[in-house]
């Protein structure tokens, strides 16, 4: 079992543990070293806000050397995904979105407590390709 919460009010206290943290792990890296990718995962990062998401890379940015045109994964879920918040995300530099979907099968979702649909799952899809991104990891 996984520690989790839905207590979303707590999203600025874990943005800003995330960003002291960062700053507690800057000689983490031999000199030298560049981050070649990002990941964003472990929960539902998508809940983060598109600021929250930008404050985190602008403090990877300016605490380690990041290569130019890194890999940036964010896994979201399809029920969390709008046109907004994709362009948000591309604009932001995240390239590559891991789509929790676990199934397309209605039954294998109800048993799973699954929020979203197999119709929302594969016109996921559809959407996440209309806002730019390439790289899609369903999973």
């Amino acid at each position: 079992d996984f520690y989790f919460t839905t207590r979303l009010s707590l999203r600025e206290d874990f943005v800003s543990a995330i960003l002291t943290e960062i700053e507690l792990q800057k000689n983490y890296f031999e000199k030298g070293t560049e981050i070649q990718s990002i990941y964003f995962g472990g929960g539902t990062p998508s809940l983060l806000s598109a600021s929250a998401l930008e404050l985190i890379l602008s403090k990877l940015g300016s605490t380690f050397s990041v290569q130019a045109n890194p890999e940036i994964t964010l896994e979201a879920n399809p029920d969390d995904l709008t046109i907004d918040s994709l362009s948000n995300w591309y604009a932001l530099g995240i390239n590559r979105i891991s789509l929790g979907v676990q199934s397309v099968e209605e039954n294998d979702l109800r048993w799973m407590h699954r929020a979203h649909t197999a119709k929302q799952a594969l016109n996921s899809v559809d959407l996440i390709r209309s806002a730019g991104f390439e790289n899609l990891l369903w999973t």
